[in-house]
Formats: C-alpha cells, sequence, structure tokens
C-alpha cells in the first residue's frame, strides 16, 4: 500500500496577520503481515484457469503441445507470491557454491498447490536455515521455468516474518 501526497492544512491566528500553514505527509510503505497480502497477477490460480480454459476442447493429441506452449508463456513473468517453505539446503552443483536451495508450495486461498523453487544467496538470507516446515514467506521474482509440476523462480527478494 503506498499513500503520497496527502495534504493537512490550518490556520494559525497571531496578533495582526493569519497564516495558513501546509504541511505534506508521505508515508513510503506500509507493510502488511504475508498472511494477509495479495499475491500478483498471475497468480497460480489464474494460470491454472487459463490452462483449463485453453485446453477445453483440445484433442488428446495436442494437449501436450498446447500446454507446454502455454506454460512458456509466463517464462520471464514477474510474481510476487505468498508462499509455504518446506525445504531448505545448500545447493551442491558446481558453480552454486554459497547458494541455498529453498523449496515451498504456493499459498493463496488454495488447497493444493505447485512446487515453488528458487535458489538464494546463503549470506543474504541466513534466517533461511533457522526456519521450520510451514513457516510464511513472501517471495519476489521472474518466472525463469515452469512445468505441470513445479515453478522456478530467479528471486529478487524474499521476506519472512
Amino acid at each position: 500500500m503506498r499513500i503520497e501526497g496527502s495534504v493537512t492544512g490550518g490556520v494559525i491566528a497571531g496578533s495582526n496577520n493569519v497564516q495558513t500553514v501546509t504541511i505534506n505527509h508521505a508515508v513510503s510503505h506500509i507493510h502488511l503481515p504475508i498472511s494477509e497480502r495479495k499475491p500478483s497477477s498471475p497468480t497460480l490460480e489464474e494460470i491454472r484457469i487459463r490452462e483449463e480454459d485453453c485446453l477445453r476442447g483440445i484433442s488428446l493429441y495436442l494437449r501436450n503441445k498446447t500446454r507446454k506452449s502455454l506454460l512458456e508463456s509466463y517464462l520471464g513473468v514477474h510474481v510476487e507470491w505468498p508462499v509455504i517453505l518446506n525445504g531448505v539446503w545448500k545447493a551442491e552443483s558446481r558453480g552454486e557454491e554459497g547458494l541455498l536451495v529453498v523449496h515451498a508450495y504456493y499459498r493463496y486461498k488454495l488447497r493444493w498447490g505447485l512446487l515453488i523453487r528458487f535458489r538464494v544467496k546463503e549470506s543474504e538470507y541466513p534466517i533461511l536455515k533457522t526456519l521450520h516446515d510451514g513457516h510464511l514467506a513472501f517471495v519476489k521474482g521472474d518466472i525463469i521455468d515452469i512445468t505441470d509440476y513445479s515453478i522456478d523462480i530467479k528471486v529478487t527478494s524474499v521476506e519472512v516474518e
């Protein structure tokens, strides 16, 4: 939520002069708890609804190709989603020294969800090593891979409560 440029005015009366004073108030950002934040669009629900709509009436033969093309259309899309953390460990692949691999599930009015995967620098997010399964987080980043079962995000930030 952003509030900018709200104005408060008032009159100051003195002995022989009257002045109007205007004060501009600016609140840069009010943080809502993660449990109350809404995801950005497209939400996972929107992705699933669009997928169902696109596949309706498509022959079984063409469904896989159509689904793949549809999912690829989300590559590079910026998302801001609440997630439930499910696993954190050190990356073991060559070139990924100092990174943590994080697995989570999308959380917003869903009883099911795709696996959300991302990597972060251990030095920037050491708190992730102390959290437990089911902890809420808010992830911001770009979709870099998406399948029927998982979404990989190149994160720009991760917030935890």
